[in-house]
């Protein structure tokens, strides 16, 4: 059972309340060192004239359209350009130039992992003040390295069915979304690549361990937290370490929009039913009771007449919970009376004095001492011959209900799990220049 709620507003009374309290705690990361950096993805093009010829100088505007963060570029004596350092997402350019039209590209699309989108600009002789609006193609593509690979986008990751299990839901598992990659949830292979040896990368940053380079069992972030993902197989930048494919994901980021989500999936044994073998059998169905909870909350920082990061300064944090209560039906064998007694004499084969074994006071073996190696009389230790600490065991050995022989009891054998994930996210941008807008944090 999956339940989700979700809600988007602007200037909330509710949600600046809340965000006043978490950046209470917060603020003081603005003041901190940056950590790692930010993933390299990014738009570049090359602006020409109407007659081919480039086209240097030019002022070049991406202008984020969820956050209104603007990042600035000037082409070169090629016409080329490259705008680097950014978030995921649909982006607008705009290409100004004194003596010709103003360009403008909406919907231009960015990817994660480090991919450049294109975005070619011709511009027509006339008014700065006139605007020739293109929409960009849905669909980049990859024009300045020779990389194959496929991106998982947000809406996957949200409406696809992920089984929980383990540490909860783990976003790896869609790595086999992409072609040509293999294997099961412990290990995968991407095109064909040795197990646990593809380069896995957050923010642009290799969080790779020191053996099994690929396992992601242990270091998947909140599952909310990534926004998109992009599976590198073949023929990748340098740049990346390891020569088994890559796995580079984007963590969300706050936008102008406050916008969050609460979750609760659960799966409960009390809704399923036997199976044939375990019905015959008389036996309850195996326990298992998980939960998996949490929630995911963004938008601008916003401290009441201190600071309103709108169009600069946003946040994004997640925090799951993952609790799994499980047992198993198995059959043990109970001990006879008889047997805990010390009377093996049914047995078919003998009972022998342990080596090095020492006699307490008053142990007798067919009325002498024991020897080592020696048969035990009849096939019976006397319990005079018990050690103090086999004493105190065999009396917490739970008795046989019925029979003189040896009797099946079922018993659960069950595990408890109690595990949290928590990461927050502190975007700003200083003068919108992307090369001076860090990334903090918070875990």
């Amino acid at each position: 059972m999956n339940l989700r709620v979700e809600f988007v507003g602007q200037g909330l009374r509710l949600g600046r309340v809340f965000i006043f309290g978490f950046m209470a705690v917060v603020w003081a990361t603005l003041l901190l060192p940056h950590a790692g950096a930010q993933a390299l993805s990014g738009i570049q093009g090359t602006v020409t004239d109407s007659t081919g010829a480039v086209v240097p100088d030019a002022t070049v505007t991406v202008t984020n359209d969820a956050t209104n963060v603007a990042s600035h570029a000037v082409t070169s004596s090629a016409g080329t350009y490259t705008v680097t350092d950014l978030i995921p997402g649909t982006y607008t350019v705009k290409v100004e130039k004194g003596g010709f039209t103003t360009w403008l590209s909406k919907g231009v699309v960015v990817d994660a992992g480090g991919k450049q989108s294109n975005a070619d600009a011709t511009l027509k002789t006339g008014s700065a003040t006139e605007t020739v609006e293109v929409i960009a193609s849905p669909i980049s593509l990859e024009t300045s390295q020779p990389e194959l690979g496929a991106v998982v986008e947000t809406k996957v990751l949200e409406e696809l069915p992920n089984q929980i299990g383990g540490l909860g839901r783990q976003i790896d598992n869609f790595l086999f979304l992409t072609p040509g990659t293999t294997g099961g949830s412990f290990s995968h292979r991407i095109n064909g690549g040795l197990d646990f040896q593809n380069e896995v990368v957050f923010n642009g940053v290799v969080a790779n361990q020191s053996e099994t380079q690929g396992f992601q069992t242990i270091i998947n972030p909140p599952y909310e937290l990534v926004s998109e993902f992009r599976v590198l197989t073949s023929v990748f930048s340098a740049q990346y370490g390891l020569a088994q494919g890559v796995a580079s994901y984007q963590f969300a980021s706050g936008t102008n929009t406050l916008h969050g989500d609460g979750f609760e999936i659960l799966r409960n044994s009390y809704f399923d039913a036997r199976d044939a073998a375990t019905a015959a059998a008389g036996n309850p169905v195996n326990v298992d009771r998980e939960n998996n909870y949490g929630f995911s909350l963004g938008g601008p920082v916003y401290l009441p007449k201190v600071y309103d990061g709108k169009n600069k300064t946003f946040f994004h944090v997640s925090f799951e919970k993952y609790k799994l209560d499980s047992g198993t039906t198995t059959t043990l064998t109970v001990p006879t009376p008889a047997l805990i007694g010390g009377d093996f004499s049914t047995f078919p084969n003998p009972i022998f004095v342990p080596g090095g074994f020492v006699a307490p006071s008053g142990c007798l073996n067919n009325g002498a001492t024991p020897v080592s190696g020696q048969q035990w009389f009849q096939n019976k230790i006397p319990t005079a011959c018990f050690s103090k600490n086999s004493q105190s065991l065999l009396s917490l050995f739970p008795r046989q209900r019925f029979g003189s022989h040896l009797q099946f009891k079922f018993l659960c054998i069950g595990r408890h799990t109690d595990h949290a994930n928590r990461l927050g996210i502190l975007d700003r941008s200083q003068s919108h220049r992307p090369a001076e807008a860090p990334r903090h944090f918070l875990s």
